[in-house]
């Protein structure tokens, strides 16, 4: 996996950095020698080639000159010339299949950001074809934004948690939020002409955090958090919360909403021990004899919906959902008592503070 960040940024950057990314779930070892000299792409056929990988496969090592390709017409792709010494790569957005036939045929070898490729030497050959990256676009006139939609609410959710993932890789925000890729460039496109998003010739920033925090939260409560129910349960002793963090680590579980809230500054006693998971964690039932709920629960597991790692919390240690969600679940609620703390957590948290400066 790479990063912008990790050789060079920009838009050449970024580019190098997906199409790379499918070489290496090929099974491919790269290592990127040099990196983009410039911060735009080129057309193919004009750009410099001064990039330089080593792809390692079975066969060994082969050292690559890298021309990347922000756009790839017939007319450019003539005028690639693979030279000699070290074999030429083209980097490109996308390659279409009358000009990746016309690069087979001379052995022109390339990747793109869809993953269609073409390698060929002693001991190698990779061909992969018909990959079609989506074409995002500003939303209709009328029709909802998709960043605020389900699936794209967990992209957004990404960014408020981890400001600076505004500038990672498409494909990093994708593994972060576990949205598919052309979720992340439809939200990132909409993000953009909306005004949350602002890129530069380096990176990409956040902006308007503070109107985007509160789209989030509307939206998150209206669509995506009653899909997050996984099991309503109840405890025999309703402390047990009380001594089950280590319980939860052993499950990679998270406390949330009213828990959360209370383990964050003590003020909020919860009615309810509100859990995070990717599924029921089954150990944790056992261990501290929960059971299906029959009446009104006090134990409610809710379905994760990001990937990022979320550190513990500093001051009690315990594993914590990130602070956004934990606000979002309390004013979610409708009671007046996790309002307040809602107001509280806003207020003192240095992540809400930080979003609410923008």
């Amino acid at each position: 996996m790479f990063s912008a960040s990790e050789h060079g940024g920009g838009l050449n950057g970024e580019l190098l950095s997906d199409a790379l990314d499918h070489l290496a779930a090929a099974g491919l070892t790269v290592e990127i020698v040099r990196t983009p000299a410039t911060h735009g792409a080129h057309d193919a056929g004009t750009g410099s080639g001064d990039s330089v990988v080593v792809l390692t496969g079975p066969a060994g090592r082969v050292r690559y000159r890298v021309q990347v390709a922000a756009k790839v017409t017939s007319a450019s792709a003539a005028l690639v010339n693979p030279g000699t010494g070290d074999p030429l790569l083209v980097v490109a957005h996308h390659v279409p299949e009358a000009v990746a036939e016309q690069w087979r045929a001379r052995g022109v070898q390339f990747v793109d950001a869809a993953g269609n490729t073409y390698l060929h030497g002693e001991g190698l050959l990779l061909d992969v074809r018909g990959r079609r990256p989506p074409s995002p676009r500003p939303a209709e006139p009328g029709r909802p934004l998709r960043a605020f939609q389900p699936r794209g609410l967990a992209v957004v959710f990404t960014l408020l948690c981890l400001p600076d993932s505004a500038g990672a890789t498409y494909r990093r925000l994708a593994e972060f939020s576990g949205a598919s890729l052309g979720t992340v460039q439809w939200v990132m496109t909409e993000l953009t002409a909306a005004g949350h998003l602002q890129p530069t010739p380096q990176t990409r920033q956040l902006h308007r955090t503070r109107e985007l925090l509160t789209r989030w939260v509307e939206a998150y409560a209206l669509l995506l958090r009653p899909r997050l129910t996984l099991a309503l349960l109840e405890a025999p002793d309703p402390t047990w919360w009380i001594s089950a963090d280590a319980a939860l680590r052993r499950e990679n579980a998270q406390w949330g909403d009213e828990t959360a809230a209370h383990l964050l500054d003590q003020h909020l006693r919860p009615a309810n021990a509100v859990i995070y998971a990717t599924e029921v964690p089954s150990r944790l039932v056992v261990d501290y004899r929960l059971r299906k709920a029959h009446g009104p629960e006090n134990v409610q597991i809710r379905r994760r919906f990001w990937n990022f790692p979320t550190p513990p919390d500093t001051a009690s240690g315990a594993p914590l959902v990130p602070t956004p969600l934990v606000y979002a679940d309390l004013l979610a609620s409708g009671d007046p008592r996790l309002h307040e703390a809602a107001t509280r957590l806003r207020e003192n948290d240095d992540l809400l503070q930080r979003l609410d400066r923008t």
